[in-house]
């Protein structure tokens, strides 16, 4: 037989944790974006500490770590999570790895859980977007005009209805939906004004949903009189 007897105090062990850090996986140089970490602790309510964010090239296996910024945080009660944010604006192309670390009392007896890591990639492209329309309804048409004139997107649009040659205000007239996920995989939002889905194919239709489980697509869909009720 096997007698286990515990040894020790009966009061959890103070400590202090980075649980999480979300920051998005792409985004483009001048653009603000938001990085969220969540701080746990336990035994030090009411505490004030000292948060970093840095960051280092991922690509390189000895860079710099640069600091980008620093708050200070009072602890809540035990085990309750509490959110901070950082509003960060790049200016270089690459892949950065973020860290967010917390700088812990001397009672914390663990400093492994004290950062939290996360990947950025900086890229400069354009924003692809496609429009897909059963007919020239107003909403398409002022979308259209609209990102036409925006000098970071690149437009690409399909009329359904509109006979080959027709003109349009974009960078790319399409004849038919997107068939390979070379085509497919390049665009980041899919706009469609009350398309006639009857005229994808069950692949397209298919490819379409990969785009939006996989690839993280942004899929908008504007519902109409005409082919929405079908």
């Amino acid at each position: 037989p096997i007698y286990p007897v515990g040894a020790g105090s009966e009061k959890t062990p103070k400590s202090v944790r980075v649980v999480d850090l979300e920051a998005p996986v792409r985004v483009f140089p001048g653009d603000k974006f938001t990085m969220t970490g969540y701080i746990q602790a336990d035994g030090l309510t009411g505490r004030s500490l000292k948060t970093e964010l840095v960051s280092v090239d991922a690509e390189l296996q000895s860079a710099e770590e640069v600091l980008a910024n620093e708050q200070r945080i009072t602890l809540g009660p035990d085990g309750e999570i509490q959110a901070i944010t950082f509003e960060i604006t790049p200016d270089q192309i690459g892949r950065r790895r973020w860290s967010l670390r917390v700088i812990p009392p001397r009672e914390d007896l663990d400093d492994s859980d004290n950062q939290k890591s996360a990947n950025v990639e900086v890229v400069e492209r354009k924003n692809q977007v496609l429009l897909l329309a059963g007919g020239p309804t107003r909403e398409y048409r002022f979308l259209r005009n609209l990102l036409y004139r925006d000098s970071n997107t690149m437009l690409h649009v399909l009329v359904q209805s509109s006979p080959p040659g027709a003109a349009q205000e974009a960078n790319d007239v399409l004849l038919e939906f997107p068939e390979t996920p070379e085509e497919m995989f390049e665009y980041d939002c899919v706009v469609a004004f009350d398309p006639d889905w009857r005229k994808l194919s069950s692949e397209q239709i298919e490819l379409l949903n990969r785009w939006v489980s996989e690839k993280a697509g942004g899929l908008i869909v504007v519902a109409g009189p005409v082919f929405t009720p079908q």
